[in-house]
């Protein structure tokens, strides 16, 4: 509208309207251009005089670009206490089959997660709460029921990673992909071949996906990152195989996840579920 404004004032009232519409498109775009040109400038400045400077603080972990994470194959722990995230998806010959939101707090071995499910085999809101030796369940539909806790010892998410996938053995002939950060945090990035059956140990709940099917043939990779302060934050995670025990069935099936555990050590204490 600036640029019709300026055709008219250079044109005259008594140009041709087609005219002034043409020019005036032609100075909107231009002015359009210069705009966007040196606002990416700016950006790209900033962004280049940041880069070397250390972020104050991250959630994933400690930022001092002095501090080295443990190689690949070294101590590994879980934080005290964290904020965990889990996203989860899965095809079948390159058909989307669902997808897995899951969000919660760790305190040691307590836990509370809420998922939201939305596959071929299930669908709405589930959940699991452990505090001490009481643990509760929840439902589509429905309102948190007590559960024996002892069958949600797999349902803690990065210690569960720890525990199955993450072992000493598992990570001996791990590949180290270089020291880099995320989201200021510096940490080491880290690589193991891992199949179905461990995969399904490690993450439980890709059995929203996959069902009973114990994907036994699949294979793929886990990346993992070590952050400065010794603990797990992150995974990236893949399998693929033969989807024939899928719904709905296909040649190839793939399930892809994403851990993080944030706030390491800083978040609050897990309360039990009201009824």
């Amino acid at each position: 509208f600036t640029g019709l404004g300026i055709a008219r004032s250079l044109l005259g009232e008594t140009a041709l309207r087609r005219r002034r519409l043409i020019v005036g498109g032609i100075l909107g775009a231009v002015m359009t251009l210069g705009a966007a040109t040196a606002f990416t400038g700016v950006a790209v400045a900033n962004d280049i005089a940041l880069a070397d400077r250390p972020a104050a603080s991250s959630r994933f972990g400690p930022t001092d670009p002095s501090l080295d994470p443990p190689p690949c194959d070294g101590a590994i722990a879980a934080g005290s206490s964290a904020h965990l995230q889990v996203s989860m998806s899965g095809s079948v010959a390159e058909h989307a089959i669902g997808t897995v939101q899951l969000s919660g707090t760790r305190d040691d071995s307590n836990v509370i997660w809420l998922a939201d499910v939305a596959t071929s085999l299930a669908f709405g809101r589930y959940g699991i709460a452990r505090v001490g030796d009481r643990g509760w369940e929840l439902r589509p539909g429905g309102r948190w029921q007590a559960v024996p806790a002892a069958t949600l010892e797999a349902d803690t998410v990065d210690l569960q990673v720890l525990a199955t996938a993450l072992t000493a053995g598992n990570r001996a002939t791990a590949e180290s992909l270089g020291i880099g950060y995320v989201e200021g945090a510096r940490a080491r990035h880290c690589r193991v071949a891992i199949d179905g059956p461990t995969f399904v140990r490690a993450f439980p709940q890709v059995g929203w996906l996959v069902g009973g099917d114990p994907i036994t043939r699949w294979r793929g990779q886990l990346d993992y990152w070590v952050f400065a302060d010794g603990e797990l934050g992150q995974v990236i995670a893949s399998v693929n195989g033969e989807g024939a025990g899928l719904v709905p069935k296909g040649v190839l099936g793939t399930v892809r996840v994403t851990m993080t555990a944030t706030d390491r050590g800083a978040t609050g204490s897990v309360v039990p579920p009201a009824p």
